[in-house]
């Protein structure tokens, strides 16, 4: 059971170093070439899909369903920067990429981050899913 604020962050950087997603060292994919899917398209050789892993909710693609994430207003400035620097990180590390105006404050994109693990997403195996909040605090994806 996590107990601390250092202990959540350091599930949530686990969470993002044992991404399927990243390289190994020798730059290989993590991810095999046939996942069982068969929306993919055929070469001699394999069976490649676009994404890694069909729609669920990212919590759950992520490991993180255990965990108990704090509600904003409990998080000091420095502990909601570093969480959401960690919630980021995470994401990347999973080909997806949250993108918010500059101007967003932290406390916002917290809870934005938070929001978006309960939808249900694909992984990509290739590229990355860019996740657009505009200034209305939506949002809108896109496949790069």
């Amino acid at each position: 059971m996590i107990t601390t604020f250092q202990e959540l962050i350091k599930e949530i950087s686990v969470r993002a170093w044992n991404s399927p997603c990243r390289e190994r060292a020798d730059g290989s994919s993590r991810i095999p070439l046939t996942d069982g899917h068969t929306d993919g398209y055929t070469t001699p050789y394999c069976v490649f899909s676009p994404f890694y892993r069909k729609p669920d909710k990212l919590v759950n693609q992520f490991g993180l369903r255990h965990l108990t994430l704090p509600h904003p207003d409990v998080l000091t400035d420095p502990e909601l920067k570093r969480l959401v620097r960690a919630l980021t990180e995470l994401w990347v590390a999973w080909n997806l990429i949250p993108e918010f105006p500059e101007e967003t404050p932290e406390k916002t994109r917290y809870t934005l981050l938070l929001d978006y693990l309960e939808r249900e997403m694909p992984i990509p195996s290739v590229g990355s899913i860019h996740i657009h909040f505009d200034r209305r605090m939506g949002s809108r994806d896109e496949a790069a």
